[in-house]
């Protein structure tokens, strides 16, 4: 999002990890790129939910983007 609360993509950056997990596995490690071509404040939103149960959380992390020098 933007400093004004605007989405600053067309579509969510998305993936599904839906095998091959471990049962025992307590921490899922995810990597998303995401390319960044302009000075500003933003704010990443990231949402996870579990299909099994139902549950969903969202963190929300404020980003800074300088300007080149």
């Amino acid at each position: 999002l933007d400093e004004n609360g605007k989405a600053t993509f067309t579509q969510p950056i998305s993936g599904r990890v839906n095998k091959d997990i471990p049962e025992a596995l307590k921490i899922l490690p995810l990597q998303y790129g995401v390319t960044l071509n302009r000075a500003g404040r933003f704010t990443v939103q990231l949402r996870a939910s579990c299909e099994l149960c139902g549950k969903s959380t969202t963190v929300s992390l404020p980003v800074r983007i300088l300007p080149m020098e």
